[in-house]
């Protein structure tokens, strides 16, 4: 959804103040008043509150920037300590692990099956851009009951190495539930 609007702040039943929005689908090309999330409302940037617009507008700013090697060094030392093996989150280079030619197709069936939404319980963000994830982990299992699609926001929270049976678990319930007469 394409924020169109920003509308004006409205008192819920629970008594917090929420704001409002116009939004256009994708899609369908609808256009929707709904209530924005705390995620897209705005973001916190030393002390200041930052809204969806105005990051739209930092992030047109920021693309092509030429940026001098003595930045491009700075930025490097900055985050040193955190790549390869040095993250904590480090599988041993799995990442790097080619996806099967297969994948480019049933990924387009995974994401209309789902809607081109997040399948994350009671999600109420409105993702930029969605992931097909691995249930297992592996990315060779293409069936589809091993797939599901998420939200960029969603799709991170499973990376963490010592969560992976929780999160295998739980995704693998959701797909159960929601596609058994698919299976």
């Amino acid at each position: 959804m394409e924020l169109i609007k920003i509308l004006e702040t409205r008192q819920e039943k629970d008594g917090k103040w929420k704001r409002w929005a116009k939004f256009k689908c994708f899609f369908c090309l609808k256009i929707v008043e709904k209530r924005m999330c705390n995620g897209l409302i705005s973001k916190f940037k030393k002390g200041k509150i930052i809204s969806l617009i105005t990051r739209q507008k930092m992030k047109k700013a920021q693309k092509g920037r030429i940026v001098s090697e003595k930045t491009r060094e700075k930025m490097k030392d900055n985050h040193a300590d955190f790549i390869g093996k040095n993250n904590p989150n480090w599988q041993g280079g799995i990442s790097f692990e080619i996806y099967p030619q297969e994948f480019k197709q049933i990924k387009k069936f995974i994401l209309g099956r789902d809607v081109f939404r997040c399948q994350f319980p009671n999600c109420t963000e409105i993702h930029d851009r969605l992931h097909v994830h691995h249930i297992d982990f592996n990315k060779k299992n293409n069936k589809p009951e091993n797939l599901i699609t998420l939200g960029t926001s969603c799709h991170s929270k499973t990376i963490n190495k010592n969560n992976r049976q929780y999160w295998t678990i739980f995704y693998n319930n959701i797909i159960k539930e929601k596609y058994l007469w698919i299976f």
